[in-house]
C-alpha cells in the first residue's frame, strides 16, 4: 500500500516540514517553574482567558524541528 501525498494527510500525521522525516515525539510546552505544571496556550487577539486553546507539540526525530498544534478535544 503507497503512502498518501503529504497535503492528503492530516497536518499532524504530515512529514517533518524542515528535513522530511516521519518520525515525531509528542509533548507539551510549559510555563515557568512556579507554580510546576502550567501549560501554554494559545489566545486569540482581542479575547479573553475563557477563549483560551491548549496545545500539543510534536518534535521531529531527526532535526528536532517543533510544531505546535491545537490540542483536540
Amino acid at each position: 500500500m503507497e503512502d498518501k501525498p503529504n497535503h492528503q494527510l492530516p497536518p499532524r500525521d504530515r512529514k517533518c516540514p524542515i528535513c522530511g522525516a516521519k518520525e515525531y515525539d509528542w509533548g507539551e510546552l510549559r510555563v515557568g517553574k512556579n507554580p510546576p505544571g502550567e501549560f501554554v496556550y494559545y489566545r486569540p487577539s482581542n479575547l479573553t482567558w475563557e477563549d483560551d486553546v491548549p496545545t500539543v507539540v510534536r518534535r521531529c526525530l531527526n532535526c528536532g524541528n517543533l510544531q505546535i498544534f491545537e490540542l483536540d478535544s
